[in-house]
């Protein structure tokens, strides 16, 4: 069931063209700009997108204008987590084992996914309790376990186009439900963490 929606959802956002990519990315941008959520972060993990991902760049612009500290994630070489690298705009990069670029960063020197404020979680497919469909392998739902545990955590916000809601996304328990969902269209509250 997963992997078929997997499939479906991709071969949807394939079909995008680069002005509606960046239109969706635009209207994303515009929205979360506003949000208390946002404005009161300090230290903020990214993804650089990937398949036709939402990109969350022009986000990124506006946090590094207002001084915050940015981070994409980085593949554990040891471990099936990801950890959390610096990154300011036009720093070097290195691809990792899936060709995806990622900051030069070593475990030690990275910041605990414990200690971020906001993660923007890139995904595949989402519902409106919050459940994701990501690529398959796992890595945000092992990373942040831990949420599941106690409220001292990072928001977790899913960033999306409009057409990947399904009315239900098959769940399995090592699932972390999302605490946000934004699409170009509109801002999906699903935690009582998020206040707008």
């Amino acid at each position: 069931m997963k992997q078929s929606l997997r499939q479906e959802l991709r071969a949807e956002r394939q079909n995008l063209t680069d002005q509606q990519k960046q239109r969706a990315s635009e209207a994303i941008k515009d929205k979360i700009e506003h949000l208390s959520f946002f404005n009161e972060a300090r230290d903020i993990s990214f993804y650089l997108a990937n398949d036709n991902e939402i990109c969350p760049t022009p986000i990124r612009q506006v946090a590094e204008y207002h001084a915050k500290r940015c981070y994409l994630p980085v593949l554990h070489p040891r471990n099936s987590l990801l950890y959390f690298g610096r990154y300011r705009s036009g720093e070097s990069l290195k691809s990792n084992r899936y060709g995806i670029p990622e900051p030069i960063a070593t475990p030690d020197s990275a910041i605990a996914p414990e200690d971020l404020d906001v993660v923007f979680v890139p995904l595949v497919g989402f519902d409106r309790e919050g459940h994701r469909l990501g690529m398959g392998g796992g890595y945000y739902d092992r990373t942040f376990s831990f949420c599941n545990q106690t409220s001292e955590r990072p928001l977790l916000v899913g960033l999306a186009y409009s057409f990947q809601e399904n009315q239900t996304i098959p769940e399995d328990d090592w699932d972390i439900a999302l605490d946000m969902v934004i699409t170009e269209q509109e801002v999906i509250m699903v935690s009582n963490l998020v206040q707008s």
